[in-house]
């Protein structure tokens, strides 16, 4: 499998944990929703440290671009 078809399923993956907690606290377990909680913050924090590190190596522009958004707006979403 080459490294973008893994990023994908990789993607995917963390969307169906998401689903099966949603189920989860849907059927009453509140831990359920604790969890999904937790992993937002983490997701968030991720994200930012991801898209941070990667101007190391893309323009703001590749990185806008490579998400759906504006060179201005990756900036000021992952920019220190």
């Amino acid at each position: 499998m080459n490294r973008k078809n893994e990023c994908i399923e990789q993607g995917k993956f963390l969307g169906r944990m998401a689903r099966a907690l949603v189920r989860r606290a849907e059927g009453g377990d509140l831990d359920a929703l604790v969890a999904l909680v937790e992993a937002q913050r983490a997701m968030a924090a991720a994200v930012k440290e991801a898209g941070s590190g990667l101007h190391e190596h893309y323009s703001w522009s590749e990185i806008g671009s490579s998400i759906g958004t504006s060179k201005q707006a990756a900036e000021k979403r992952f920019g220190s």
